[in-house]
């Protein structure tokens, strides 16, 4: 039987019928078909009694925390996907988090916003600079990774993640993780990607195998 693992979702408002909907970018079900074969996706509500019921019933080994939508947006979201990051934390099981997803591991985890140079980072590409010793820094130098965010997350001093990869154009912190927690965050988004990156496979291949360790 294949590993369940939990997806969130952004939240969109469909003008004309005035509905408030839960959805997820089609990019996704292609991305997670090519680096995580064994795994069986599995969407997370943006209610938060109905994401405990998840949760606790199917019992996911790992979660995805998509882009989309800012912090503070959706309240329903965050307590949706702060109850999910807890419930995996207590649990140890591993998390990644994409774009939004890494600002608000990051937050939950006592850091802060702050923005960057939308010129820099709306809708464009840059090099990543890898610090030794980091999650697969074999497959990262040089690395050209995608940008389509306004604010960087900086994690606190006390904070067990630690910052792995800034953008090589003017040091915006791109990837934080925290190795024996198995999180890790990365600001651009591999599912995007025409064609997906060996290395962007590669990262979510490792960082889910942990979930049986």
């Amino acid at each position: 039987m294949k590993s369940l693992l939990a997806i969130s979702m952004r939240v969109a408002a469909e003008g004309m019928h005035a509905e408030v909907r839960d959805c997820i970018a089609h990019d996704w079900w292609s991305f997670l078909g090519c680096a995580l074969p064994d795994c069986m996706p599995l969407l997370l509500p943006n209610n938060v009694v109905m994401a405990r019921r998840l949760l606790d019933e199917l019992k996911p080994c790992g979660l995805v925390l998509t882009g989309g939508n800012d912090i503070g947006a959706s309240i329903e979201r965050d307590e949706s996907e702060s109850l999910a990051l807890s419930w995996m934390m207590a649990r140890n099981h591993p998390v990644i988090g994409i774009c939004r997803g890494m600002q608000f591991m990051v937050q939950q985890l006592g850091g802060v916003l702050s923005p960057v140079s939308q010129d820099l980072h709306i809708g464009m590409n840059h090099a990543l600079r890898v610090f030794e010793g980091r999650p697969l820094p074999h497959l990262l130098p040089s690395q050209q990774v995608n940008s389509y965010h306004a604010w960087q997350a900086i994690p606190d001093e006390a904070s067990p993640l630690k910052v792995w990869a800034v953008s090589a154009v003017d040091g915006a912190i791109e990837a934080v993780y925290a190795h024996d927690m198995k999180l890790l965050g990365i600001m651009w988004h591999p599912e995007r990607e025409q064609s997906f990156k060996s290395f962007d496979q590669a990262l979510f291949a490792s960082h889910f195998r942990r979930s049986n360790e």
